[in-house]
């Protein structure tokens, strides 16, 4: 874990499925923004993920699809467990750690997407402001 950058001024304690988590809340003073000299436009779609104007595409990342078999052997196995029961609640448990994997799959492609954007536009920049 990274050290904690300012003041702390709130901490909201969370539970999901089998995973304790700590939120922080802190005040900090930012850094310096630089101003963007050049523009990419960003074209959002539903066969690609994004298509920007440079004529580069970001493919959609079918994370679900490829573990659909896995979750509908779990769903299958869950709906026939007997409500209440101990082996029940572990199936569900199974069940929301594959729904967890998913959405942790598509979080890690929007934060590095996000970053190879970040760098883009700063090489951008850096360039432009060679020059």
């Amino acid at each position: 874990h990274r050290p904690i950058q300012g003041t702390i001024k709130t901490c909201t304690i969370k539970r999901e499925v089998d995973r304790w988590y700590a939120c922080f809340s802190v005040e900090y003073e930012p850094g310096q923004k630089s101003i963007p000299t050049k523009a990419v436009g960003i074209d959002v779609g539903i066969r690609s993920f994004a298509v920007f104007s440079t004529g580069e595409a970001i493919e959609n990342p079918k994370y679900l699809g490829k573990s659909e078999k896995k979750l509908a052997k779990r769903q299958r196995e869950l709906s026939l467990k007997k409500k209440g029961s101990a082996s029940r609640k572990k199936a569900r448990l199974i069940v929301a750690k594959l729904h967890r994997k998913v959405r942790n799959q598509r979080s890690d492609f929007h934060h590095k997407l996000s970053r190879k954007l970040e760098l883009m536009c700063l090489f951008i920049l850096e360039r432009s402001s060679s020059t």
